[in-house]
């Protein structure tokens, strides 16, 4: 059978690859989808951000369609996700509510083809997860709420509204802004 020679010839490699990929991706996860099979590979860590199985899987956008995508978005998601199967619309990033146990964030997805011989052949799709604030936030370059709990600081009230960081011992370490 096609299917399960492509799993077993290139599927090791492939799968280590996107799965070291996805790790590596701080609140991004990654789909990709050899076209010609209809196979999607979706990490562990993709996985358990959707609430679906990982691995291999045909129809892998219908599983995330049903399991995974906000009732209110399901309509604009089938849509656009035709038109990206196509190659149509890769530019244009998409926002949809997604997440698993009826826990919905929202998620950039960012779509792209790899052309093999002028055919499509891999469609890769990177979910960003936007409702995460950053350690560094990078308009203003001072640390998130992330860091700044896990570095121990206090936020509290100063002169003129302005928020000042106290480490354990009572110095001030930072500002956080106005």
């Amino acid at each position: 059978m096609e299917k399960q020679e492509f799993c077993m010839e290139k599927s090791q490699i492939f799968q280590e690859m996107i799965s070291r990929i996805s790790k590596l991706s701080q609140d991004s996860y990654l789909m990709v989808t050899d076209m010609q099979h209809n196979l999607t590979f979706v990490p562990e860590s993709t996985a358990e951000f959707l609430g679906i199985p990982s691995g291999w899987c045909e129809d892998g956008y219908k599983i995330v369609l049903e399991k995974s995508v906000h009732p209110y978005d399901c309509p604009e998601y089938t849509e656009e996700m035709k038109k990206r199967l196509r190659g149509i619309n890769l530019e244009n990033d998409l926002y949809i509510r997604m997440g698993k146990d009826k826990k919905y964030v929202m998620t950039q997805i960012i779509t792209d083809m790899i052309l093999e011989q002028g055919r499509n052949r891999y469609f890769i799709v990177l979910l960003r997860n936007q409702n995460v604030i950053p350690e560094i936030d990078p308009l203003t370059d001072l640390y998130g709420q992330v860091n700044a709990e896990s570095a121990g600081t206090k936020p509290i009230s100063g002169a003129g509204g302005q928020l000042i960081g106290l480490d354990s011992a009572g110095t001030k370490s930072s500002c956080f802004g106005n």
